[in-house]
């Protein structure tokens, strides 16, 4: 069962000096990247790693909501994060399923979701 990171979250961003978009965009962020590296270290599986990504992104949007207002927020980037974690887990699959590669898959994927547009709506198409 995935963490639930709203309280992290939300004492960070009512601890900014100033809470602009940008601040807590910053402190999102990080904590995408602190826990991209906390599954890698782990080594963690697919499914683990894109259940924890999915609570943080939940998390993130609850705070957003809070902080901006329910009719300011806009799901963007937990949309993103499901079509990345569909890119990777077929890649995944593709590759015969390898153990400890949860995170290769998803930074190649992530990758090919930022910079090319797919053939294949489903997986990865441009995000706005």
């Amino acid at each position: 069962m995935a963490r639930d990171y709203y309280p992290l979250l939300a004492r960070a961003i009512a601890g900014l000096e100033e809470k602009t978009v940008e601040a807590r965009r910053t402190v999102y962020d990080h904590a995408r990247a602190v826990l991209v590296r906390h599954m890698r270290d782990l080594d963690a599986d697919l499914s683990t790693g894109f259940g924890e990504l999915r609570a943080l992104e939940e998390a993130i949007l609850k705070v957003e909501s809070e902080v901006a207002g329910p009719e300011d927020v806009k799901p963007a980037n937990i949309d993103e994060s499901y079509k990345i974690a569909e890119r990777a887990y077929l890649l995944w699959e593709q590759a015969g399923r390898p153990e400890g590669k949860a995170l290769e898959y998803w930074l190649r994927a992530e990758a090919e979701c930022s910079t090319e547009p797919s053939a294949d709506p489903r997986y990865c198409p441009q995000v706005s």
